[in-house]
């Protein structure tokens, strides 16, 4: 029975990035703080919540169902916390069954094993259609009203006490019941196990039934030998049967392990909701739109890693870029330029992981993965130039790419002259865009910004870091041309505690 509570037709399942590309993602927005924050503690809520947001969704239907089912979640939370009780419940108790599965060499203890757990299993599949016959009507997302249903349809009290009356049987407690045809050289063949006759389920039923008829024989109490072979013979008669109901609980145990990864993936978005709520920050369902309709349009988009550590302040910004396959950031240092395209990123990872994103509106085409080039400090072994070690990275970066993703560059190319820099970057970003990818630069590359500019092209956007006249940040991003200036007044005053003019005049 599938989950399907993060896909309308498949059980949550991720596509292994490179791990240089998910280790640079992760630390280049900031997302340990985003994960940690989501756990709460909660080792599988950590692990979940980072496949799913490093594994987005691409089709805007599946991104809205997953929507829909995480506002159940926010509705519903003791239901939640309810079944994912029921699972963590499952896995703890399966854990003190020394449960084999198949891999014993000993039929009889596979058989032991299984049917133990398996009892457990059907009251913790019990339990839980109890909870979803009384919570059902209070969810109405496509993804918990079918799960719900498949629940009730398949899971049934026939089914239930039909399960139950099998494994009694083969608890071994009325012996075990087989047969076997005479095969070549006088050895046992076609070994079938036989359901217990009625009237050997009891004392009185032994006691008094009809004796059955053919050959008997009886083992001695210290016939080590024979019991040896005796149990040989049983072994070979339950092979079959017990590796079979070792699947079945495999399979059950999966469905357990599946339901506790895809609850714990909404809990973690609801506590992560509840967190920003208390720190009183606003978060908006985003709009998808189809990944060849190029689109970008939010209000107040504010840095969720800032709105988690220090929520008093922070600011926002406003973005329409429509039909924009390429925005150049530029501007004075410390501006807010790099934290804007931290939480750009973020919210295309939120929106596409089906999750609330901390702004008043928020609209995005869907891109096939979130790519990030951030500057890195100097390699401590030497091993490689800090121009050296950026080209590795986009070799590798290049590499994985695929039409419609976004690549956000931070800084990129610094470790050259302005002029090598601008050349190579200028390149690159042409080769991307004209290869249906969006890109998002911070830069200082003025050679870069300004070639780009004169160009006019309709399909770019050109912002700048807002500094006011007195050199104050409003970590504003507004729509600008790139100016013919880094700032360096801004630097004197910083270092010398005054404007320049008024040095030279000492």
């Amino acid at each position: 029975m599938k989950v399907a509570l993060m896909h309308p037709i498949r059980d949550f399942e991720t596509r292994q990035a490179p791990p240089f590309l998910t280790r640079d993602v992760i630390q280049d927005l900031g997302l340990d703080v985003i994960f940690d924050t989501m756990a709460s503690g909660d080792s599988v809520i950590r692990e979940v919540v980072e496949r799913a947001m490093l594994d987005p969704l691409t089709e805007v239907n599946d991104i809205r169902y997953r929507q829909a089912v995480l506002d159940d979640v926010i509705h519903q939370a003791d239901a939640i916390q309810d079944l994912y009780a029921v699972t963590k419940d499952t896995l703890d108790q399966q854990k003190r069954h020394m449960f084999f599965g198949i891999t014993s060499r000993y039929p009889s203890s596979v058989l032991h094993e299984s049917v133990a757990v398996m009892a457990m299993l059907v009251g913790m599949l019990r339990r839980l259609r109890s909870l979803g016959t009384r919570y059902r009507r209070s969810f109405h997302s496509e993804g918990f009203r079918e799960f719900f249903g498949r629940l009730e349809d398949e899971l049934s009290d026939d089914y239930l006490r039909t399960v139950e009356s099998h494994l009694e049987e083969l608890d071994g407690h009325h012996g075990v019941w087989l047969s076997a045809q005479v095969g070549i050289g006088f050895l046992g063949d076609t070994y079938v196990l036989h359901r217990v006759p009625l009237g050997a389920k009891n004392w009185v039923g032994r006691l008094l039934g009809a004796r059955p008829s053919g050959m008997r024989f009886q083992i001695a109490d210290r016939d080590e030998a024979g019991a040896r072979a005796l149990s040989t013979l049983e072994g070979r008669g339950i092979n079959e049967v017990a590796n079979a109901l070792a699947q079945s609980c495999d399979h059950v145990l999966g469905f357990f392990v599946q339901l506790r990864r895809e609850l714990a993936f909404y809990l973690g978005c609801s506590h992560l909701i509840a967190v920003l709520a208390e720190r009183g920050q606003e978060v908006c369902w985003p709009h998808p739109l189809p990944k060849d309709q190029l689109a970008l349009d939010f209000r107040d988009l504010r840095p969720l890693g800032l709105c988690l550590a220090m929520p008093d302040g922070v600011v926002g910004n406003d973005l329409e870029a429509d039909e924009k396959n390429l925005i150049l950031v530029t501007g004075a240092n410390q501006g807010g330029k790099s934290t804007f395209l931290k939480s750009l990123g973020v919210a295309q990872l939120l929106m596409q992981c089906g999750m609330c994103v901390p702004a008043q509106s928020f609209f995005a085409n869907v891109v096939s993965s979130v790519y990030t080039h951030f500057i890195r400090e100097e390699d401590k072994a030497l091993e490689h130039g800090k121009f050296d070690e950026e080209l590795q990275r986009l070799s590798e970066l290049v590499d994985s790419l695929k039409p419609h993703a976004m690549v956000l560059f931070n800084e990129s190319f610094a470790a050259t002259n302005d002029r090598e820099g601008s050349a190579l970057a200028y390149d690159i970003v042409r080769g991307l865009c004209e290869s249906q990818i969006k890109v998002v630069f911070v830069t200082h590359l003025e050679a870069l910004a300004h070639t780009l500019y004169r160009e006019k092209r309709s399909t770019q956007l050109f912002l700048r870091a807002d500094r006011q006249s007195d050199g104050q940040r409003s970590y504003k991003m507004m729509e600008a041309p790139p100016l013919y200036t880094s700032f360096a007044q801004d630097l004197f005053r910083e270092i010398f505690g005054t404007e320049l003019g008024d040095f030279r005049g000492h």
